[in-house]
């Protein structure tokens, strides 16, 4: 008798532990609300990192000379996400990075009111800041997204989700650079 309840209590628990990683995916990182220097809500970013154990991110300021601003997101050592952050005297069309990167699956889309071309792994946006911090080279900020080892496999859903990202990532990168609009 003893040994007939064994096999259906550790069956349970098999499924119990199984069914915990269903999806095959599970981290053990927490996901903050502070992303490359910049507020962010964490449940717009989770979408877009892999699964694993350590989170984190790494910014390189820009230098005197005008030059981009980097921020990596890396998931165990491995680069995830990356973000450039560029200062430019006026607006441009983001559509022309796919032109000239030729990304024949670039897409314009419309966030907060502002264009942005967005493709499967990427996202570029410019964005009125007009910061009056003496040094500033522009009135607009250009912010370039890609994503790397997204567990979305769907190329329309991932980029949805990096959609959702930029948009709320925007606000606090604005916040974070003093812009006035």
């Amino acid at each position: 008798m003893r040994n007939s309840l064994r096999l259906p209590v550790t069956g349970v628990a098999a499924l119990l532990l199984l069914s915990g990683c269903a999806d095959g995916a599970s981290s053990s990182y927490t996901v903050p609300d502070q992303v490359c220097d910049a507020s962010a809500t964490p449940d717009a970013l989770e979408p877009l990192l892999p699964p694993g154990e350590e989170y984190n991110d790494v910014v390189d300021a820009a230098d005197d000379d005008g030059g981009p601003e980097h921020c990596s997101i890396s998931i165990d050592g491995r680069e995830s996400l990356r973000m450039t952050i560029y200062l430019f005297p006026d607006y441009t069309d983001p559509m022309e990075y796919g032109v000239n990167y030729g990304r024949e699956e670039t897409r314009r889309v419309e966030m907060d009111g502002f264009d942005a071309a967005l493709w499967p792994d990427g996202i570029l946006t410019y964005v009125p800041c007009f910061a009056e911090r003496e040094g500033d080279r522009g009135t607009h900020i250009g912010l370039r997204i890609e994503v790397f080892h997204a567990p979305i496999d769907d190329d329309t859903e991932r980029a949805e989700s990096m959609r959702e990202f930029a948009g709320d990532f925007i606000a606090g990168l604005k916040e974070s650079k003093g812009c006035e609009v």
